[in-house]
């Protein structure tokens, strides 16, 4: 029986009562901003979200971070998760949805990333 509190998309799961992520059924070490970051993404279902809600939801809506600041946590996403980075994908000027799709990644400059799995 698979733990309901899992969440998932494509071969990225994370669980929230462990605070774990695995790509594949291998962990992968995140940092806490990341794994807050990587769940937030994941938990939106496909909806885009922006950087400022992903801060409220990752880091806090009092918080003080600067645009670049997810884009350097996400970059880090990225490179930890691997082959399966293909799943953040960048769009221009919306936000970070969570489709169930693989999609190719654009990576435009200023843009925000987006989960698909």
């Amino acid at each position: 029986m698979a733990d309901e509190r899992i969440v998932t998309s494509g071969p990225i799961e994370i669980n929230p009562d462990t605070y774990s992520v695995a790509v594949d059924g291998k962990g992968v070490s995140v940092t806490l901003t990341e794994f807050r970051l990587l769940l937030a993404i994941v938990s939106a279902k496909g909806r885009a979200l922006s950087r400022n809600q992903l801060i409220d939801r990752a880091i806090g809506e009092d918080a003080v971070v600067t645009d670049r600041t997810i884009d350097v946590h996400l970059t880090a996403i990225r490179r930890k998760l691997g082959k399966a980075r293909k799943f953040i994908q960048t769009v221009r000027g919306v936000g970070l949805p969570s489709s169930g799709r693989e999609r190719r990644v654009d990576a435009a400059p200023g843009a925000f990333g987006r989960l698909s799995g």
